[in-house]
């Protein structure tokens, strides 16, 4: 998300959400954490589960497609930004599966 916000105050908001489509999130939820006495519990509890949510969708998603099939504006980059190969998580389990099976 630090490459994302980079990127964004860089205004390449299609590099940006390529990091993490969520980064513009992040200022919603601290404003809605720094001002929660103000808001109902009941709707502060709903926007924050649903932003929990939504970032956790994200980290399943990229976490399970290791190609970055979901990532939106992909095609749009004229840049190599996200990682073509498999994560390194991922041909560890690979590996020892590989080790164990043989």
């Amino acid at each position: 998300m630090t490459r994302a916000w980079i990127s964004a105050l860089s205004l390449r908001f299609d590099l940006a959400l390529a990091y993490h489509p969520l980064f513009w999130l992040l200022p919603i939820v601290i404003v809605l954490v720094s001002f929660r006495k103000q808001i109902r519990p009941r709707l502060y509890t709903g926007l924050l589960c649903t932003c929990i949510i939504a970032f956790l969708s994200v980290w399943i998603v990229r976490l399970f497609l290791p190609m970055d099939s979901g990532v939106p504006f992909f095609n749009l980059l004229q840049e190599d930004v996200v990682s073509i190969g498999p994560p390194r998580w991922l041909q560890f389990v690979q590996h020892v599966l590989a080790r164990t099976v043989c």
